[in-house]
């Protein structure tokens, strides 16, 4: 793991990253509130519905996505960025993509199977941008969480949250309707990304997946699947 500034040790960094977190949910949850306040009286009851469906979707995406790579280079006592994190993003992102594209393609007849009608189709396809995007930002996630640098990890948390909200509320206002929340989550999903790419300070690199993180990481995800039939 990187090395604890000086005159820091691992117990206050730790303490301070609690707090920050704490901060971050309180203004999370304000900001939340005042925008679904505004965003319930500019959109009607069918947009939030074919968005709840479009975002439980477009989430099992995201969720597939995850290898659990990245868990499983925080967990590591000892991390060569040049040589694992390559190989662990290139694997991540390889089957966001794949998984993003699926859910493109798949976008009309997931709308009519589950009776969203014609306007969920462009707005699902435009939402399958959001699993590579989550797979971009693994990197910087697990050089940031093992620096434990906190500050920009809840400081993008709180840019993908005010984002969204501010994007959503003016789409509404615009009459954008269901594609109020699928503007706003795309471009809360980027400025959140841009936030933690600069503060980890990583170049993009590309390798042929390494063995062992990739094996553990089949693990995790293996108890974590096991701990859901568990209703853990």
């Amino acid at each position: 793991m990187a090395p604890v500034a000086h005159g820091e040790s691992f117990r206050t960094r730790t303490v301070r990253g609690a707090v920050l977190l704490a901060v971050q949910r309180v203004a999370a949850l304000a900001i939340t509130g005042l925008g679904g306040i505004a965003l319930a009286r500019l959109l009607g009851p069918d947009d939030f519905g074919v968005w709840a469906v479009l975002a439980f979707a477009i989430g099992l995406g995201v969720t597939f996505s995850d290898l659990g790579l990245g868990a499983a280079l925080v967990q590591r006592r000892e991390l060569d960025p040049a040589a694992s994190l390559p190989a662990a993003f290139a694997a991540n992102l390889g089957l966001a993509l794949v998984l993003g594209g699926a859910t493109a393609a798949l976008a009309p007849a997931v709308a009519e199977a589950l009776e969203l009608g014609p306007r969920a189709t462009p707005a699902l396809r435009v939402l399958a941008l959001l699993v590579p995007l989550a797979a971009l930002r693994m990197p910087a996630m697990v050089l940031l969480e093992r620096r434990l640098a906190y500050l920009p990890l809840t400081l993008g948390d709180t840019v993908d949250t005010m984002v969204f909200q501010t994007a959503a509320v003016v789409a509404a206002w615009a009459g954008a309707g269901v594609w109020s929340f699928v503007i706003g989550a795309v471009l809360a999903r980027a400025a959140a990304l841009v936030v933690v790419w600069r503060a980890a300070g990583w170049r993009w690199r590309l390798a042929r997946p390494d063995k062992p993180p990739l094996m553990m990481s089949v693990n995790l995800s293996g108890v974590q699947l096991r701990h859901r039939r568990l209703g853990a």
